[in-house]
């Protein structure tokens, strides 16, 4: 599909989760893009030249990243449970947001970190696991 939009030369990062495959893809397809390009820019170069570097272009996803410390974080805080946090987002979209700063105001920052985890793990874009 690359070779097909003419894009090869202009790929210049891969972003993914931590998945081990992710950087499996990104050095077989360096290898294989390496058979009709090159990658270093001298003056012996008779390929055309890319800018992929293999798994060294590949940058993990800021948001998934996020999603795990935040997850590791109420984790050993003991923030209560994901189904409890799940209860009250899904009161939060129904019945809006006035209720919830009423009713959870005294959860502070823990309720707003287990919510920003659950909302990362909502998002169709987003999604990891």
């Amino acid at each position: 599909m690359l070779e097909e939009l003419d894009i090869v030369p202009k790929l210049l990062t891969i972003t993914g989760d931590n998945a081990g495959n992710n950087r499996t893809l990104c050095g077989s397809l360096h290898a294989d893009l390496l058979k009709i390009y090159d990658d270093k820019d001298d003056c012996f170069r008779t390929r055309p030249l890319m800018r992929f570097r293999g798994r060294q272009s590949f940058i993990p996803c800021l948001a998934y990243v996020i999603n795990l410390i935040c997850k590791d974080v109420l984790v050993s805080l003991r923030a209560g449970s994901a189904q409890e946090t799940k209860l009250i987002l899904d009161e939060m979209t129904t019945q809006g947001s006035q209720m919830f700063s009423f009713a959870h105001s005294t959860n502070g920052a823990i309720m707003k970190i287990r919510l920003l985890t659950l909302w990362i793990a909502r998002s169709p874009r987003r999604r990891h696991d």
